[in-house]
């Protein structure tokens, strides 16, 4: 099936005809003024979508783009070490003996959020 895609600002845009109306109305309503587009086919967009925000269309297929790609990582990364950091002063908290001790492990949870 075909799909027009295009580049916006955060990378590539895809928008999937129906086929109720013909490509060209598509075309026209879905796709901003002024902005080239591709009618390319379904199986030349990647299935695996983990790095979307990443895809660059270089005339002829879209690729990713390694630099926005670890961008992605990076952010994801940072992402996963405060939850973990979450998780692990959540977890202490049955080790509080006294008060004092379980007002600094919510202040923990509290600062990692």
């Amino acid at each position: 099936m075909e799909k027009i895609i295009y580049r916006t600002d955060k990378g590539i845009s895809i928008v999937n005809p129906t086929g109720e109306f013909p490509i060209a109305d598509v075309i026209q309503k879905s796709v901003p003024k002024d902005t080239d587009y591709w009618i390319v086919d379904e199986k030349d967009i990647p299935k695996d979508r983990s790095f979307r925000d990443a895809w660059e269309w270089d005339g002829a297929k879209i690729k990713i783009d390694n630099v926005k790609k670890q961008v992605i990582l990076d952010k994801k990364a940072e992402k996963d070490a405060k939850l973990n950091a979450k998780q692990e002063a959540i977890d202490s908290i049955d080790s509080a003996t006294t008060i004092p001790e379980l007002i600094a492990i919510v202040k923990k949870v509290i600062s990692v959020i």
